[in-house]
């Protein structure tokens, strides 16, 4: 049996019209995988000699990395071998597997096939050796700003943004990079204008790579394009002058860049505006590189892997058959049930070997969440947890005194402490140590530190609560059966969760699933629960829509925002359910 490498075979569309960031990310991400795989690249449409190597049997994928996807070309080519799609608008039908890898690009679809992947979001941006060595320095945050619009210009806009500059009077050190395939008669004006107004301007010309350049400077004006999307990895405060509405539009998903305007669309004098406020008042998020100095090994585990979650032909949640792939990658497979609306991963091996909170859950998570660490949000925690106790005080018209409340997953303890001053009798029960300790030494609270399913309770209780916890389970059906054991035969469970079928869902889709927990095994929908728990014998009594946040929701029409909030379409629920 032959020994040698799979083959990947590169076709990036580039030319001085649409121009070479295509062939630039094939270039990097052919350089990742040259350990693993032999690669080859070749311009795009093939001449026809070239074609032989559709025929080579160590052909694993065709990379596809255009800016025009042709519906024709895609199931030709898809003939042949497993096809990789860089940044495809769209899904395609294929004869083999497809794996669609989207860094920038949304990309439209509702459900995926059977043999389709999709991998979204900057994580999967290919790095190219250099700015991987560029990363793990040091930040220079040098003062200067480095103009640079690929290697083609056509629209010459490098000339443009220093005319803009001279003209705003912005007064910093400037250096330009001229393209190799700028044309000769712009390279001549571009020195010229620079000799009479930029005195002091470096110019870079027909570098091998712009990274080191781009290093030394602190600022950037370019168009969106792979080199905007690294300078915000060397947290480098980036302006973008757009050559098409397109490109504004892409690049209106990320907040670390700032918008100048458009070619021949936005008026000279607001470009000149913003370029001031860009360097008087802009301040982007920092990056956090040491994620995407990782990411690489990513990519080359997408291109190793063959196999994938086996299929799903049930709703664990209702029962129905009607399910409907929304997310497949190699590890992880997210499903929807078109019944009941509820969402649940499909666990691939190892999937449940997951740990619902790392160490740091409290500390780094939940800030990186919330912007504060859970100690210091204990004021809006206990502010929640005494509408929680209002309301639930409001559906036990016979009272709360003395009443066994169990918190499932109680963190800190604020809301058992809540619980107690309105007269309940409080337990707890904490996987994560530090939190079970905060609880039980410094607020004196009946807690235990361990896992729900393996503890033994004695009493039985009143009330059971889960806040932000069910969803963490794999398996809610064991979970349910030990809760209506522990629950007195009148008794409550009161839950809070991520609404499945919500408005961020339903509007802006790719970015849910970009940010959805990996340990956030079921969605669910107000209905999907309902139906779930009627089989352990519990009625919903009193449901609550919270998590209104119009700025998720990319598809909804503004006009619509405040409707869909007047009729309590939000990202989470509170539900409470009576045993009867």
């Amino acid at each position: 049996m032959s020994r040698e490498r799979p083959f990947i075979l590169f076709l990036p569309q580039y030319s001085h019209r649409i121009g070479f960031g295509h062939l630039k990310r094939s270039q990097a991400l052919s350089s990742i995988l040259a350990r693993d795989f032999k690669t080859l690249i070749l311009p795009y449409p093939l001449h026809k000699e070239d074609e032989k190597h559709f025929q080579d049997p160590r052909l694993k994928y065709i990379v596809l990395d255009h800016r025009y996807y042709s519906k024709t070309d895609v199931k030709r080519l898809s003939a042949f071998s497993g096809l990789v799609l860089i940044d495809s608008p769209q899904t395609f039908h294929t004869k083999k597997k497809a794996v669609y890898i989207n860094s920038s690009t949304p990309i439209q679809y509702k459900f995926l096939r059977p043999n389709q992947f999709l991998y979204t979001g900057l994580t999967c941006l290919p790095l190219a050796p250099l700015l991987r060595e560029h990363l793990k320095k040091k930040d220079f945050g040098g003062k200067g700003i480095f103009i640079g619009f690929g290697n083609t210009d056509p629209n010459e806009l490098s000339l443009k943004a220093l005319k803009y500059l001279e003209q705003a009077g912005i007064r910093k050190a400037v250096t330009l990079n001229i393209g190799g395939h700028f044309k000769p008669g712009y390279k001549v004006q571009l020195k010229e204008y620079i000799k009479k107004n930029f005195p002091g301007c470096v110019i870079t010309e027909n570098v091998k790579s712009i990274i080191p350049h781009l290093f030394r400077n602190g600022y950037l004006i370019t168009s969106f394009s792979i080199t905007a999307l690294e300078a915000m990895m060397m947290n480098k405060k980036t302006a973008l002058l757009n050559h098409s509405p397109y490109h504004t539009f892409l690049s209106r998903r990320f907040n670390r860049l700032f918008y100048l305007g458009t070619y021949r669309r936005t008026p000279g004098f607001l470009v000149r505006k913003r370029l001031k406020k860009f360097f008087a008042s802009f301040s982007p998020l920092p990056v956090r590189s040491s994620g995407f100095i990782s990411n690489n090994q990513n990519l080359v585990r997408i291109f190793r892997s063959s196999g994938s979650p086996g299929p799903v032909t049930r709703c664990p949640v209702c029962g129905s058959g009607k399910i409907q792939t929304v997310l497949r990658e190699h590890r992880r497979q997210m499903n929807h049930c078109a019944s009941c609306r509820s969402k649940f991963l499909d666990p691939g091996k190892g999937e449940r070997k997951r740990p619902r909170y790392t160490k740091n859950y409290f500390q780094d998570e939940y800030k990186d969440q919330y912007g504060k660490t859970y100690l210091e949000d204990r004021e809006n925690i206990t502010r929640l947890s005494r509408e929680r106790l209002g309301l639930m005080a409001g559906l036990m018209p016979e009272g709360v005194s003395e009443k066994k409340l169990l918190d499932i997953g109680c963190a800190f303890g604020f809301f058992l402490e809540e619980a107690g001053r309105t007269g309940y009798r409080t337990y707890g029960i904490e996987i994560e140590k530090k939190a079970a300790e905060y609880a039980k030494n410094v607020l004196k609270l009946n807690v235990i530190q361990g896992d729900f399913l393996s503890r033994v309770f004695k009493d039985k209780f009143d009330v059971m609560t889960f806040w932000y916890v069910f969803e963490h389970f794999s398996q809610p059906d064991r979970i349910m059966k030990k809760v209506t054991s522990l629950l007195t035969p009148d008794g409550w469970l009161c839950l809070s969760l991520p609404n499945g079928d919500g408005p961020f869902y339903r509007y802006n889709r790719l970015e849910w699933l970009q940010r959805h927990p990996d340990d956030h095994y079921f969605d669910y929908s107000v209905k999907g629960l309902k139906l779930f728990l009627a089989g352990y014998g519990l009625k919903l009594k009193k449901k609550r829509i919270t998590g209104f946040h119009p700025e998720r929701y990319i598809g909804l029409p503004a006009f619509l925002r405040p409707v869909w909030k007047v009729l309590h379409q939000g990202d989470t629920m509170e539900l409470y359910f009576n045993k009867s």
